[in-house]
């Protein structure tokens, strides 16, 4: 046996704990946001404007609506400024 089971158990804690710290920045590092244009003239049908383009502001990242005027656009933590 390499080591007793005290040491069993801190390296299990260690490694547990390792693996807790990084899942935020998996998860906060791949964000989306989805959202929809619509024209407010026409806001009865919902109709959404296809084409738009919508970009992040002081950034080159952008993102152009479906045909239905949804949009799914990358998002970063180094876009918070």
């Amino acid at each position: 046996m390499l080591f007793n089971k005290n040491q069993n158990i801190k390296m299990k804690k260690i490694i547990i704990n390792s693996f807790l710290l990084f899942i935020p920045i998996l998860v906060f590092s791949q964000a989306t946001f989805t959202g929809k244009i619509m024209d407010k003239n026409n806001s009865i049908d919902n109709a959404g404007i296809s084409g738009a383009t919508v970009h992040w502001l002081h950034t080159n990242v952008s993102a152009v609506t479906n045909e239905k005027g949804w949009f799914t656009i990358a998002y970063k933590e180094e876009f918070k400024k």
